[in-house]
């Protein structure tokens, strides 16, 4: 099966409700024209403003992640912004369910893999943590030019990066305060729980595992050890 197909055979799967109301902090619905909306929960840490933030940052230094609405920014109250929705929200937990239930190719899985290391150093290469990665915070895409699996990093609401470059970032959209409010809170909170990228390798790795052991799969073992190998350098 070509791997347009086994990318429509997951992203039909309904999938983006399925994932939405998991795993974050924020409200997370789906609005026309494949656009997802984020939204701060009312009486929370402003962790939208500075998830908007950094994932424009990393956007704008050629990291792969959501493309948000930097034209209409943040609006209303609880804060909200828009970005672009990655196929139906098919994750990577999503992936390796429906390959536990029909394998599907070992190239696939190499090239999935091999991806996903790349845009995650690419992250990382810019001074940014993720904070929370695990398999629900990676959504698979589909580059349509090169005809390949498009692994996305999402959900940068708790990531780690050089506060002068997120103020200074947050201050050209005049959300100073609101970043600044969140930072705070990350300082005391979250800023401990990775120190380097090393102990995010092992999070995600452990996960993959977990989930693989969980599934029964023992056919992705050499792939993941290859994966792993790689985020070392």
């Amino acid at each position: 099966m070509p791997i347009h197909d086994q990318y429509q055979r997951v992203a039909t799967a309904d999938t983006f409700a399925h994932r939405a109301g998991r795993g974050t902090m924020s409200l997370v619905r789906e609005l026309e024209d494949e656009i997802v909306e984020k939204s701060d929960r009312p009486d929370d840490v402003p962790l939208v403003a500075r998830e908007f933030v950094i994932t424009e940052y990393l956007a704008a230094s050629g990291a792969v992640v959501p493309q948000v609405d930097v034209d209409q920014g943040l609006y209303g109250f609880p804060r909200s912004f828009q970005m672009q929705k990655i196929n139906n929200g098919g994750t990577l937990q999503d992936w390796l369910q429906a390959h536990a239930q029909q394998p599907m190719p070992q190239d696939l899985w190499a090239q999935l893999f091999t991806r996903l290391q790349h845009n995650i150093c690419k992250v990382w290469n810019l001074d940014v943590i993720h904070g929370d990665l695990h398999v629900r915070n990676v959504v698979i895409g589909f580059d349509a030019v090169e005809q390949a699996l498009d692994p996305v990093v999402i959900d940068f609401g708790v990531a780690q990066i050089q506060e002068e470059t997120l103020l200074m970032r947050a201050h050209g959209y005049g959300l100073r305060d609101e970043v600044e409010e969140s930072q705070t809170w990350f300082n005391r909170q979250i800023a401990k729980r990775y120190d380097d990228p090393t102990d995010e390798r092992d999070f995600l790795v452990a996960d993959l595992q977990s989930w693989m052991t969980q599934l029964n799969i023992i056919d992705l073992d050499a792939h993941l050890a290859k994966f792993r190998r790689g985020l070392r350098s």
